[in-house]
């Protein structure tokens, strides 16, 4: 099952969430459920569950690690704390079942920086997330989800950033994200795809917002279940 989505920092309002959602015939949105780099602004559980009263069920947990200002801190030890922060902040937002996808921000540019050691803190990062019966993901650009894919401790799935428009296309595939080779994450459940947002000096939009347009098999999301 293929799912549209979106990201952005500032959370809007929950009718203003929907809103967009329909706009793009979307079903989720991310959350930045925090971290020690965290530039999400508005996201609590109190907001998510104002999402979940007006129909949204499907989210994408977000958090975000340390990144290049903190290249000291990118160990498998310090992502193992991190990974451990993170399963405890998805509990608070109320996804606390075992399987629940949760995902770790490790930005291109950190990746750049400090190659192997933010390869070792994302491993790190999955291998406590995976110890707490979630299941590990972790977003970035290609060029470091490919080299952590060689790794013991890799990701269940991936979100990769690689946008390639600014509009909202109904016939994208998490699949066919560019620079992610096919053979890598194959399986359904295994990849998001971050394909259109600003760059080269145009925005994306939608509502009037500025906002990033996903694509994601609906495993990579947590559910919100009936009761």
């Amino acid at each position: 099952m293929t799912l549209h989505g979106l990201d952005r920092d500032t959370a809007p309002a929950a009718g203003k969430a929907k809103a967009m959602l329909d706009e793009i015939g979307g079903t989720w949105w991310n959350v930045y459920m925090g971290g020690p780099e965290s530039g999400g602004s508005g996201w609590t559980p109190d907001r998510v569950q104002q999402y979940r009263d007006h129909g949204i069920t499907h989210f994408l947990l977000l958090y975000v690690g340390r990144q290049s200002g903190e290249v000291s801190l990118l160990t498998t030890s310090q992502g193992k704390q991190d990974g451990n922060e993170a399963c405890r902040l998805a509990g608070q937002f109320g996804h606390a079942a075992a399987g629940t996808p949760i995902c770790l921000d490790l930005e291109g540019r950190t990746f750049d920086a400090a190659k192997r050691a933010s390869l070792d803190y994302a491993s790190g990062w999955c291998h406590a997330v995976r110890a707490h019966g979630f299941r590990p993901g972790v977003y970035s650009n290609p060029r470091a989800l490919v080299p952590l894919h060689a790794r013991d401790d890799k990701p269940d799935w991936v979100w990769a950033a690689s946008w390639v428009q600014h509009v909202v296309d109904p016939d994208a595939k998490p699949r066919h994200a560019p620079g992610v080779p096919t053979d890598l994450w194959p399986k359904q459940g295994q990849r998001v795809w971050q394909y259109a947002g600003a760059f080269e000096g145009k925005t994306c939009r939608v509502g009037g917002l500025d906002v990033d347009i996903n694509v994601a098999d609906g495993g990579c999301l947590a559910h919100e279940r009936a009761t």
